[in-house]
């Protein structure tokens, strides 16, 4: 009866390089952060096409809201009088693997959601298929370069 010996070599560099993928995997603050502010970019630019972006253009402004504009002096952009609001928008990291994008001024909820016709509802900000899939597209850039660093691909 012969034996059959079979020997492995280089498992431990793949081993090492396996663990090293790993640790990194721990710590998704890279993509949070960049996927985060990419986002911060789409909200911005809904401002900017009167909520088109997320396909839900807003309801125009009321002639009252336009003569208070005008009597103000702000823009007659809508949702535009101080600005506070699309410079409100913000995001933190909570931890390593997890990001929150929010908005400081409180009545930015009521356009958000609505309060009948004052205010009508305004989406500042969606979660969508076009925005799922800009965040995926990040992740998949962050874990193709770290298969390239640990030479996994």
């Amino acid at each position: 009866m012969s034996t059959i010996s079979i020997k492995i070599s280089g498992i431990e560099g793949t081993l090492s390089a396996l663990n090293g993928f790993n640790k990194d995997l721990e710590d998704m603050s890279i993509p949070l952060s960049s996927s985060s502010k990419q986002y911060l970019d789409v909200i911005s630019m809904n401002f900017m096409d009167d909520g088109k972006t997320f396909g839900k253009g807003w309801v125009p402004l009321s002639e009252r809201t336009i003569k208070e504009k005008k009597e103000l002096g702000a823009p007659e952009k809508m949702l535009y009088r101080t600005g506070a609001m699309k410079k409100g928008f913000n995001y933190d990291l909570s931890g390593k693997n997890m990001s929150n994008i929010f908005n400081v001024m409180d009545y930015s909820i009521l356009h958000q959601e609505g309060r009948g016709k004052h205010p009508p509802q305004r989406i500042l900000a969606d979660v969508d298929d076009k925005r799922i899939n800009m965040v995926g597209t990040v992740f998949t850039a962050w874990i193709d370069g770290l298969l390239k660093k640990y030479n996994l691909s």
